[in-house]
């Protein structure tokens, strides 16, 4: 991260110096405003890949013996992730499901894209001009 010469925090791009080395212009981690409630927003960054170890397809070639693209980062490993009483991840079927909460509703500019969404897809298409990918989540 870096200021500007106003004292705003701003994230750097692929090209920026934290690139995620494929050059397509997504960052390594992807900055994510979670608002809850109306409450102060819970702020993160979130690598956008789950196997952040295997970098380059020779060594994802060497640890597995035939290349597979690291799994992404999904919007519902995100919401289990910072609101663990609301959503939970299914450890048979690796899927997020809703705790039963029957007032719960979640969304990005105003779009309700579904838990197994890719984070680096979503912060492409939803982003705000802030580079921060805004989630709202309402459980009254």
């Amino acid at each position: 991260q870096s200021s500007s010469p106003r004292g705003i925090v701003t994230t750097p791009l692929a090209g920026e110096g934290e690139s995620s080395g494929d050059g397509d212009g997504v960052p390594q981690l992807i900055p994510v405003r979670l608002m809850v409630n109306g409450m102060p927003a819970i702020q993160k960054p979130i690598k956008h890949e789950k196997d952040a170890e295997c970098k380059r397809p020779s060594e994802v070639l060497e640890k597995l013996g035939t290349y597979r693209a690291p799994m992404c980062t999904t919007l519902g490993d995100v919401l289990a992730g910072c609101l663990p009483d609301y959503f939970v991840v299914d450890p048979t079927t690796g899927c997020t499901t809703e705790v039963s909460h029957s007032s719960l509703y979640y969304c990005i500019q105003g779009v309700q894209p579904s838990m197994e969404c890719a984070l680096v897809d979503l912060w492409r298409a939803l982003s705000h001009p802030d580079h921060f990918l805004y989630i709202i989540v309402v459980t009254e």
